[in-house]
């Protein structure tokens, strides 16, 4: 039973939780870096951002049966940095941060089985994490890909990766004299810790 509840809170990390939650959950603090990289008629960018401070709860933690998780993870969309200033501006302007500053993923009650488990090592290890996705206002379905697990008693770290299409969002990549033009799928990685508290 140990290990399922483990497992459930390995994956809230990437998500953080809501406070009424946590004050009957198992709690630990995480941070989330997300890096996202794209495509252009030119040349590739990357770009970074990292998430505001968040913690993780898991409800039941010592019941497999009725062990429940939920979380949101928050990231501004003015943060995000390319190194290129113009080019920044340019990507802030069609994300309409103005008026739709956060990016967030949601959580809502997780289960084990959603996560497609495999054995082997201290717990199981996770292979998919499914969360809703907005963007600019506009929720998708969406499935990261888990990698990178390493797990200890007092930490684990692992990493989600998963594609967005710009235009599903309402998002038109950004072109340079109609010439240089960004591809509408950008691949993003989020590289997750969390702590026990």
């Amino acid at each position: 039973m140990k290990k399922i509840s483990i497992l459930f809170v390995c994956f809230i990390a990437a998500f953080g939780c809501e406070s009424s939650f946590a004050q009957v959950a198992q709690q630990w603090s995480g941070s989330c870096r997300i890096q996202f990289n794209g495509k252009s008629t030119l040349h590739d960018f990357t770009g970074n951002v990292t998430a505001e401070p968040f913690l993780i709860a898991v409800s039941n933690p010592t019941d497999p049966v009725n062990a429940a998780a939920r979380g949101r993870v928050v990231a501004k969309a003015a943060k995000m940095d390319t190194q290129k200033p113009a080019r920044d501006r340019k990507m802030y302007k069609v994300m309409g941060t103005g008026s739709f500053p956060d990016v967030v993923v949601d959580l809502g009650n997780l289960t084990a089985a959603a996560t497609k488990p495999v054995a082997g090592g201290p717990v199981p290890t996770p292979t998919v994490i499914p969360f809703d996705l907005t963007i600019k206002g506009k929720t998708k379905k969406t499935i990261g890909k888990v990698s990178n697990w390493n797990y200890t008693d007092s930490k684990i770290t692992f990493r989600v990766a998963f594609p967005v299409s710009l235009t599903s969002y309402g998002i038109k990549p950004p072109s340079v004299v109609g010439i240089v033009k960004v591809e509408d799928m950008i691949s993003v990685t989020a590289d997750v810790s969390l702590s026990r508290k």
